[in-house]
């Protein structure tokens, strides 16, 4: 009796052992088991980018269990995360390899034309990621921002725009904005509204089940009513405004003085959560849903309000921000 309790013990030690060795043993079949679970349990747009998940482990499976090495198991990587269309997605080998979703997105260079369309030649004030600009004969403004992947002094940001004058209109130009962290966002986008207000909704996983979701959660963010709400906005975006930045467009966009120039934003709706797989390979995904308060899925990109094409190889002129001026002048009856 003894003997056969002894052997019961010792076959739940060896089948438990055998379930763990699938998520730690460095083998390829493992990490690929470990990527999948992972994903599978985590990844929030299975739904919303249309991917068959157990058709993608029935065709990569046999050829992960049948992969010689981690160079091997890459190369499958590198056909699956693609499929997903999500830049939030990545899987970095090291810090010089990684795959990803990177779709073309343009820059955009505006400065060199600035003393033609009115503004100073110099900048009242110019870093890295934030430029102002006054305009020589109207209440006129420029401020381009252009990362959110920084924590920016806020005095500075408050005193510089306090010295401009932007009564009758404020270009903000976040086309090269690529994102960074959602506290940066908020805290700049906080200049643009009073008191304290929904700003969007929020929603995590109920379970690790594949689509099973909490239901929206409020987050409220206080305004600091530095612009205020009389200022007509022109919010000049791109395909390049993503994340946070795409966050940013959205949540502006509910102002009602506020009007999008430009293209479609690139996306982006959700932070990212990263784990480590066994063979320490770094996984990175979207995991909360974000919607606007109008119910918009912030992962997919804005369409802007007015629609203007731009080609930096081919256009001599900046077609956007023309375009923004006219409409600010039209709301302020000024003629050409």
């Amino acid at each position: 009796m003894k003997k056969l309790l002894f052997f019961f013990i010792a076959l739940l030690f060896t089948i438990s052992s055998c379930r763990d060795d699938i998520v730690v043993k460095n083998t390829p079949v493992n990490v690929f088991l470990a990527f999948w679970k992972t994903m599978n349990e985590g990844y929030i747009y299975f739904e919303e980018k249309k991917i068959n998940w157990d058709s993608i482990y029935s065709v990569y499976y046999p050829r992960a269990l049948s992969a010689k090495d981690d160079d091997e198991l890459f190369g499958i990587m590198s056909e699956i995360i693609p499929q997903f269309k999500d830049r939030h997605l990545s899987l970095s080998k090291n810090t010089t390899k990684g795959v990803g979703y990177l779709p073309d997105s343009n820059y955009y260079y505006l400065i060199p034309y600035m003393k033609q369309y009115g503004f100073n030649t110099l900048p009242k004030h110019q870093d890295q990621y934030f430029v102002t600009y006054q305009h020589a004969t109207k209440n006129y403004a420029y401020v381009s921002y252009s990362s959110f992947s920084f924590v920016q002094d806020m005095s500075l940001v408050v005193s510089c725009l306090d010295s401009l004058n932007f009564h009758d209109g404020l270009i903000l130009d976040i086309r090269n904005n690529s994102g960074g962290y959602l506290n940066n966002m908020l805290e700049i986008l906080s200049l643009f509204y009073s008191d304290e207000q929904i700003v969007l909704y929020k929603v995590s996983k109920k379970s690790s089940k594949k689509n099973d979701f909490n239901t929206p959660i409020p987050y409220k963010y206080k305004g600091r009513n530095i612009v205020p709400h009389t200022v007509p906005i022109i919010l000049l975006t791109g395909s390049k405004t993503y994340s946070a930045g795409n966050f940013f467009a959205y949540i502006l966009n509910d102002l009602p003085n506020c009007i999008t120039v430009g293209k479609p934003t690139g996306g982006g709706g959700s932070p990212v959560k990263y784990e480590y797989l066994p063979n320490g390979w770094v996984l990175g995904y979207p995991y909360i849903k974000s919607y606007t308060i109008k119910g918009e899925n912030m992962e997919f990109g804005l369409n802007p309000d007015v629609y203007v094409n731009y080609n930096f190889w081919k256009d001599t002129t900046d077609t956007h921000f023309r375009k923004a001026l006219s409409i600010l002048d039209s709301i302020n009856s000024i003629k050409k």
